[in-house]
């Protein structure tokens, strides 16, 4: 993941779109978000209502448009064996995407090692995610969280992925990782975090979408998010 590093020193933002429509406009959608945002964004991470919904054939051309200016990261949240991982991530790494997502409570050995095996091979990247917003993640995966966290690092991530919502969790998140490890949250916007929370709270990249995408003037408040994540990092 050196590329979102390098796109970020170039661009001056911290900023990921999330991408979550779905249907025959999903690519249109794309093509325009990422052309009038390019200047604003590092990446576009792309759930899979849209994965499910897109051919992936008319998928790709888009992503190899912009493949020099954005990061795509396939949120997958896999969580299956590894195999399967493996199996699914080698369909969305040859469909263009630069990372993909999966969940770490499935643990390494038999679980994350497939997916990271595959994009080690492929030169890709694989981020996991240690913790969600809603507040069922509270009572049943964070309860795991230091041993989620500890399974996670033992497959050697290109990142790690914990929710703006709960501040405190992606600060304590952060305090478990090594130095430069990277770590992105998403939440920021629609669900509640405010821009730049995240960024003050120990992330690097904060995930902003339905605020950005589904504004007036979607190129203005991605400005708006980058300035507010300047002046988090500012202090």
């Amino acid at each position: 993941m050196k590329k979102i590093g390098s796109l970020a020193n170039e661009k001056g933002s911290r900023l990921v779109l999330a991408l979550d429509v779905s249907g025959e406009n999903g690519v249109e959608t794309l093509r325009r978000m990422s052309v009038r945002l390019s200047d604003h964004i590092v990446g576009v991470k792309i759930g899979m209502p849209f994965v499910l919904s897109t051919p992936l054939s008319l998928l790709k051309p888009v992503i190899e448009e912009q493949s020099e200016d954005l990061v795509f990261i396939a949120d997958a949240k896999l969580a299956d064996v590894s195999h399967v991982n493996a199996l699914t991530s080698e369909v969305l790494f040859n469909a263009g995407f630069d990372a993909v997502i999966s969940h770490g409570f499935i643990g390494c050995d038999g679980g994350l090692d497939g997916a990271k095996q595959v994009a080690l091979r492929l030169n890709k990247g694989l981020l996991v995610l240690v913790s969600m917003s809603h507040p069922a993640s509270v009572g049943i995966i964070d309860r795991a969280l230091t041993e989620i966290v500890r399974e996670a690092l033992m497959v050697e991530p290109d990142g790690i992925v914990a929710p703006a919502t709960r501040p405190e969790v992606v600060s304590r998140v952060r305090k478990m990782l090594p130095e430069g490890m990277l770590m992105l949250s998403p939440g920021v916007g629609a669900q509640g975090a405010p821009f730049g929370s995240a960024i003050r709270a120990g992330a690097d990249y904060e995930i902003v979408g339905r605020t950005i995408y589904g504004s007036q003037d979607p190129p203005a408040a991605a400005a708006a998010a980058v300035e507010e994540q300047r002046r988090a990092r500012e202090g």
